[in-house]
């Protein structure tokens, strides 16, 4: 397994490599032209003729995207994010998709696992009063490492992150795990995706992690602009629990600003695939880890209690030989069928022990995390109308329902009357299942046996 970290950069795979580079930087400009709608298609990618049966799988994770901003616009026509809006043409847009989790790690983990964060184990723990991050469980099988078996290369780029990152288990089953601060930037994410494709002639599993929108701009004690994490905005600037009108105006103004950057990465990386001859048939899924909030409830960033501004992400998939092409189903669907939907086009089974179902299949919608006080908090949905999030720690026990209909700012939970609903009890069945190193009885503590063999200080 090929290792590249933080501040190496990625060394050329062939001798030619220079030469295909050059001809990739056509090839990839004149995709670039056709992901836009600007040139004829013929000239511009090589056939499909005699690859593999079994397709590519593409997995772009954009952390923080927010699932409204892709909504504006593809409803006003794709002027600000026009190679998402291009994909979504050529996909199926699932305009109701949830996040398994409020925060990279657990998100993230269920993405490549199938499994809801406790059952993942890569989630916050409470231990001696202080809050830790667990690895992936290590009977987690993972999807680079199913998708390994069927005969695909595998690969991951990140931009240098120190969450999702080979000490948490990310990087199990990938034959590459190239995790680089430089990729930060959209032109050198495409052109570390484009050397490793050049290697390639069969077909590939590749994950994309696109790190530009959780961070803000505060100033610092000396007066300098600092960049943080936007969840410590809430700490940093509104302790009183409430943002104020014009801080939330200037967090949502450089949120907004950094959308172009993500749409242009996005739109190189696609172009490396169209210039490889491997677009129109592979499965290229476009989603979120979480979302972000923006000053509602008095909050910032992620990581947060489950809010429709942290759980509600995009969900574009752009399914082999543009099946389904313009397709956008309302119905609420969760990111863990990710999971399930890429094993399903690779012909592998699916794990018995894992809770994902393809995305097509109707199937539960959950989101379960530790909170930043140690306590256990989920939450689930009935359909399109209703939404329960319910807190769990020692001897505390509450659950609210909200109507997402007439209440979709989550205003005026119903925390005294929900107890006869069929979503409560589905609730408390989805509780009581065992977890792994869980206790089998009763509701699992957020601080209770832990899964993995290591752990770090929780930063998010």
């Amino acid at each position: 397994m090929r290792r590249v970290t933080r501040g190496q950069k990625p060394a050329d795979r062939t001798p030619d490599a220079a030469g295909r580079r050059s001809a990739r930087r056509w090839a990839r400009a004149c995709a670039v032209l056709l992901l836009a709608g600007l040139a004829a298609a013929h000239g511009c990618a090589r056939s499909d003729g005699g690859r593999e049966t079994v397709p590519d799988v593409v997995l772009v994770v954009v952390d923080a995207l927010r699932a409204d901003r892709v909504r504006r616009a593809i409803e006003s026509g794709g002027a600000a994010l026009p190679h998402l809006v291009r994909l979504a043409e050529d996909g199926v847009v699932y305009e109701r998709a949830s996040s398994p989790a409020t925060w990279c790690v657990p998100a993230h983990a269920s993405l490549l696992t199938g499994r809801w964060p406790s059952f993942h184990g890569a989630e916050r723990r409470l231990r001696n009063g202080e809050l830790v991050v667990q690895p992936l469980d290590a009977e987690a099988v993972t999807l680079a490492e199913i998708l390994a078996t069927h005969g695909l290369r595998t690969a991951a780029f990140l931009p240098g992150r120190a969450d999702v990152a080979a000490a948490q288990g990310f990087d199990r089953g990938f034959a590459d795990f190239v995790n680089d601060p430089a990729l930060a930037v959209p032109s050198h994410m495409a052109d570390a995706v484009a050397h490793w494709l050049d290697a390639q002639s069969g077909p590939v599993f590749l994950f994309v992690s696109l790190d530009t929108l959780r961070e803000a701009s505060v100033p610092g004690d000396g007066g300098e602009i600092q960049r943080i994490a936007r969840a410590d905005v809430t700490n940093a600037v509104g302790r009183s629990g409430v943002l104020s009108p014009e801080k939330r105006d200037e967090i949502v103004t450089e949120y907004d600003s950094g959308l172009g950057a993500v749409d242009q990465a996005l739109g190189e990386l696609l172009a490396a695939l169209q210039a490889d001859g491997r677009y129109a048939g592979a499965l290229i899924v476009v989603t979120a880890d979480h979302g972000e909030l923006l000053g509602e409830h008095g909050l910032a960033g992620s990581g947060w209690p489950p809010f429709e501004g942290t759980l509600n992400v995009p969900l574009i998939v752009k399914y082999p030989q543009g099946r389904d092409a313009g397709t956008h189903v309302d119905r609420r669907v969760s990111t863990l069928g990710v999971f399930a939907t890429a094993v399903e086009a690779a012909g592998a089974r699916l794990p018995a022990d894992v809770q994902a179902r393809p995305l097509d299949d109707h199937h539960p919608v959950w989101a379960e995390d530790v909170d930043r006080r140690g306590q256990r908090v989920r939450a689930g949905y009935d359909g399109l109308s209703k939404k329960i999030i319910r807190v769990t720690s020692g001897d505390v026990d509450v659950a609210c329902m909200y109507d997402m209909y007439v209440d979709w700012a989550e205003l005026n939970p119903d925390c005294g009357s929900s107890d006869h609903e069929p979503l409560s009890r589905a609730m408390a069945s989805f509780s009581k299942r065992p977890r792994p190193g869980e206790p089998a009885s009763g509701f699992a503590q957020a601080g209770d046996g832990a899964s993995g063999a290591g752990r770090r200080r929780a930063t998010n």
